[in-house]
């Protein structure tokens, strides 16, 4: 069976290895406001490089930046799959979602985009959907709206770029 393949668990009470003093390092973060005005980040991290110890995290701010949580949310898929290059969006009708990439060791060739959605993003306790799996790739950023109303999201395996895959909010 193909670890990478699978659903992690949404950790929403990450313990203390998760924590800023034991952080040694953090990649492509990403950002986003809620409508009450919360700001949600996002990153990946652990282990002491980009490899199979990486995990993504959501920490949130009340005031604007000046100070911040600390991790709120954590996917950590068993190690040796990664969960990296995570990306909040805002969809039009006001789902939060959370994609990230997956993928056995460092990359295995193939990775995955996953995906949870929070329906109510100005709760004060965010509750999240089951992670899936949307496409085959890596994606670094922001779905876009076609005036269709269709989502455009691209991905890329690194030995070739695939543009133009479509995400329906069916999905």
């Amino acid at each position: 069976e193909d670890l990478s393949l699978l659903p992690p668990a949404i950790n929403i009470r990450p313990g203390v290895e998760y924590s800023s003093a034991r952080r040694q390092w953090q990649g492509i973060p990403g950002i986003e406001r809620t409508q009450r005005g919360l700001l949600l980040a996002t990153w990946y991290s652990g282990g002491d490089t980009e490899g199979p110890e990486n995990h993504i995290l959501l920490v949130s701010s009340e005031n604007d930046g000046r100070t911040w949580s600390d991790p709120l949310v954590v996917i950590d898929p068993p190690t040796p799959v990664r969960a990296f290059d995570p990306v909040l969006w805002h969809a039009p009708d006001g789902t939060l979602w959370w994609f990230w990439s997956q993928s056995y060791g460092l990359f295995d060739g193939r990775a995955g985009v996953w995906a949870v959605r929070c329906s109510d993003p100005s709760a004060s306790t965010l509750a999240w959907s089951k992670p899936r799996r949307i496409f085959d790739g890596v994606m670094m950023n922001k779905p876009t709206v076609l005036r269709d109303g269709t989502w455009l999201a691209s991905g890329a395996v690194w030995s070739y770029a695939h543009a133009g895959f479509v995400v329906r909010e069916d999905m």
